[in-house]
């Protein structure tokens, strides 16, 4: 369809074809005067046909075909050819700013750049029909004034879609914006600058827009009972009505919000921290650790699974357990876990030996995380605690909710594993009621909550089942690591840095250590010398009640000086009872037992060389001192007196010198019986 000289006029193809009209009846009509064919086809053109000369039934035909009346849609599709973009107002809404400092978003821009070609048409007809008169309009755009006015309302409301929303469709707000966009060019101006004056943040149009009137109403939303929207546009008219400024809506206020710069102050003024960081806080994407045990972050949560249990005399239906979870996010595996009442640092702590023994059970060793990341729970006590192990302890930045990844996994494994049963108590109070379990469902079930035992045994199931399911991928990510990043400890480290410390503090005696540990008196004992050389010193024992053993005994007055000692194994009273392994288990202690004494004998032994010289030279001088009846001269007493060197030389080479031979004799024998302590044992005992 084209319009030439006013005239619309159909092409070929949009006449005949298989919806409207065959060639044969083409041709008839054309030969009987029935169509008006303007121009015969040839030389790639096409054949075009007057619109008005069709009779009625082809004309219903052609609307049908082509939707829409040829005359409205030729129009329409003039307006189209004549649209054309104005160097100046693309360039203008490219780079235009609001007063808020936003750009236009593409979409807006867009409908802009289409609504400034509409306008900038109608201008240009209008400055057309200044210089040539109706003639010139009709010659330039096939149609005159006025139809093409009607040509161009027809075409905005037939892209309403496409253009901006407030947008005039009627010729005399489409003659006002022409007017405003002449206006503006006519000032050196982009014409487009009057398209978006008052609706894109113009800070003429502003309501609140001079300084004092925006630093008003900032006070007003900033306040800290954090007003809604309506009593803050209420509280602000006050002011403006005085002031005999232009009043508000919560339109405008909501509005006013939106601009960043004001958001910000209001919500971290009225809101709080929390809510600024929630929103405006930039965030910061991070990507999961390269290795296991490089990071750990743990957090405590209401475990939702409920249990019944008689508090005072009644019996309710609501308790909850507390547990505290570390969380490898290497894989998001459980590393380690703890059940309790409350959220404490204590409860966190046995979390965290409970990982540090996993990873043994993993991969054979203890090891501890490089870093460890969780809430402000404790985290002085926490930190102190780390740093002992040499830990990087980094606690989340207060009210900052979004920094703790443990929080989503939470819910990823109450949705696979924690939801089952009859008692599952749903995500928490402030989810969504449509993601909770069925509350009239949980309250009919009540009665058949199960107790606290049974719930406990629950939550251990369910960690297991979502150890299961990733523990392969994490031993072998462990195993796998390079040499040197996966932070060994042996066992002694392994108490003495997360070992409980007994209340109490015991003496070793040759019975060894007793202490009173989960209620029962259990016995440790070493085979080391220098272990028994401290009998009779108090020792504060540090143990681990997942595995009692053996504990470690630190020496109050000496940190340095400590030991692993083992749990003893009893030997059995029968013989009948005895196998080869407590056989040799019995020939051992009385070999160390044996070499023990033998090591207090010899002692004595190496001693007498040094105790005869120490005598001979005693001796040797007293008699040079004898006086010539043959006695040591005294100051105060008798003549006959027995001196001191005198007393050492009977005292430590007559005496001692006789209980030397029965101990050499005593040795003998035991030497004798150390040639075959085996067959001694079992021959005694």
């Amino acid at each position: 369809m084209i319009i030439r000289d006013g005239i619309v006029l159909l092409e070929f193809a949009e006449l005949v074809n298989d919806a409207c009209i065959s060639k044969p009846t083409y041709d008839k009509a054309a030969r009987e005067g029935r169509i008006n064919v303007v121009q015969k086809g040839g030389n790639n053109h096409p054949a075009l046909i007057e619109w008005q000369s069709l009779p009625a039934k082809y004309k219903e035909l052609v609307r049908h075909h082509l939707k829409g009346d040829p005359e409205v849609l030729a129009r329409a599709q003039m307006v189209e050819d004549h649209l054309q973009v104005i160097p100046a107002d693309s360039d203008y809404l490219l780079h235009f700013k609001a007063e808020n400092g936003y750009h236009l978003t593409p979409d807006n821009r867009q409908r802009l750049v289409l609504a400034c070609k509409i306008v900038a048409l109608l201008a240009e007809a209008d400055a057309v029909m200044r210089e040539g008169g109706t003639e010139a309009v009709v010659a330039t755009y096939g149609l005159t004034a006025m139809a093409l006015k009607d040509a161009v309302c027809n075409y905005v409301k037939a892209n309403r879609a496409s253009l901006p929303k407030k947008f005039p469709a009627t010729m005399s707000r489409l003659e006002r914006r022409k007017r405003e966009y002449i206006a503006a060019v006519r000032k050196g101006e982009p014409g487009a600058s009057a398209l978006i004056h008052g609706n894109a943040g113009n800070h003429a149009a502003a309501k609140v827009a001079d300084p004092l009137r925006r630093a008003v109403l900032l006070r007003v939303v900033s306040r800290p009972q954090n007003y809604g929207k309506r009593r803050n546009a209420s509280d602000y008219n006050l002011i403006a009505e005085k002031q005999q400024w232009p009043t508000i809506t919560a339109n405008t206020v909501a509005n006013f919000l939106k601009d960043g710069k004001n958001g910000r102050t209001a919500t971290i003024y009225a809101q709080g921290g929390a809510a600024y960081h929630n929103k405006y806080n930039i965030v910061v994407r991070r990507s999961k650790p390269t290795q296991p045990t490089y990071l750990w972050v743990h957090d405590a949560t209401d475990y939702e699974r409920l249990y019944q249990q008689e508090v005072g005399g009644k019996r309710t239906y609501h308790h909850r357990k507390k547990v505290c979870v570390v969380v490898d996010p290497f894989s998001g595996y459980p590393v380690g876990y703890a059940i309790g009442e409350t959220d404490t640092v204590e409860l966190t702590q046995e979390a965290f030996r409970n990982a540090v023994r996993h990873i043994k059970e993993l991969c054979g060793h203890y090891a501890l995380p490089w870093q460890v990341q969780s809430d402000r729970m404790g985290w002085k006590a926490l930190g102190d605690w780390y740093k002992g192990m040499n830990i990087k302890y980094t606690p989340a930045r207060r009210k900052n909710a979004r920094s703790k990844i443990i929080e989503p996994w939470f819910a990823q494994h109450n949705d696979h594993y924690a939801n089952t049963g009859n008692n599952w108590s749903g995500h928490n109070v402030t989810a969504k009621l449509t993601n909770q379990p069925n509350p009239d469902a949980l309250d009919a079930h009540k009665k058949d909550f199960p107790n606290e035992a049974t719930v406990i045994d629950q939550i251990h199931a369910d960690f297991a089942r979502h150890r299961a399911a990733k523990v392969e991928a994490f031993r072998q990510a462990l195993v796998s690591m390079p040499a040197g990043e996966l932070r060994i400890q042996d066992r002694a480290t392994f108490l003495a840095q997360l070992g409980i410390r007994h209340e109490w503090t015991n003496e070793l005696t040759n019975l060894g250590l007793v202490p009173t540990l989960l209620g029962e008196e259990r016995t440790y004992q070493m085979l080391e010398r220098g272990f028994q050389d401290c009998i009779g010193t108090s020792f504060q024992v540090v143990y681990d009640p997942a595995d009692l053993g053996d504990v470690l005994a630190v020496d109050p007055n000496d940190a340095k000086r400590s030991f692993l000692v083992p749990a003893v194994e009893r030997v059995p009273m029968a013989l009948r009872d005895h196998s080869a392994e407590s056989r040799r288990q019995l020939a051992g202690i009385e070999a160390f037992k044996t070499d023990l004494s033998q090591e207090a004998i010899d002692e004595v032994l190496n001693d007498e060389s040094k105790l005869r010289m120490l005598a001979e030279s005693l001796m040797a001088d007293a008699v040079l001192k004898l006086n010539k009846h043959g006695h040591l001269p005294t100051d105060d007493g008798p003549a006959n007196a027995t001196s001191p060197e005198e007393e050492v030389v009977r005292k430590n080479y007559i005496t001692q010198g006789g209980s030397h031979k029965a101990a050499l004799s005593t040795a003998a024998a035991e030497a004798q019986r150390r040639a075959n302590i085996e067959r001694w044992a079992e021959d005694n005992f």
